[in-house]
């Protein structure tokens, strides 16, 4: 619901900024406010774009991954996964889900922390609280494609 509501004020801010370009563009000498007014409907209608399209939960190749870790929030055990076959696993799964966002939060604790670390250094870190819930810093996004296999990543700490 938050995500129709960002898209919905951002389309209404955009068709604002144009008529308002349209109606200065009739105004001589106000060329600076055109130029202004037209880059603001553009950002905002770029980021209202960037906001509802599906992105892969994560676009990496197993035999470019180090190590898997992942973390209960709820026990504070924690498992890593180094061998190839386990990170095959995990990361085959995390790169089949799509993942869509959903609006900007904060959270008050979380069921798993999931980290990907690559070879180059790099990391990826997800909290995952269920088979269709993903957190990444403050932005929540929801799977539209495919299935977080949440089962597996808890048994991975017992």
């Amino acid at each position: 619901m938050n995500a129709l509501i960002l898209i919905m004020i951002c389309a209404l801010l955009a068709a604002l900024l144009l008529s308002v370009t349209v109606v200065l563009t009739r105004r001589k000498g106000k060329k600076q406010s055109v130029v202004l007014c037209g880059g603001l409907a553009l950002l905002l209608s770029a980021g209202a774009i960037w906001f509802v399209t599906p992105f892969r939960m994560l676009s990496a190749k197993a035999d470019d991954v180090k190590s898997v870790t992942v973390f209960s929030g709820q026990t504070g055990q924690a498992a890593t996964v180094t061998d190839a076959e386990g990170i095959e696993k995990i990361v085959g799964n995390m790169n089949s889900v799509k993942l869509k966002r959903t609006g900007l939060g904060m959270r008050m604790g979380y069921a798993l922390k999931v980290t990907v670390e690559q070879k180059n250094g790099s990391k990826v870190e997800y909290i995952v609280n269920s088979d269709d819930k993903a957190v990444r810093g403050a932005v929540q996004y929801e799977v539209c494609e495919g299935s977080i296999d949440f089962t597996a990543l808890e048994k991975l700490l017992k």
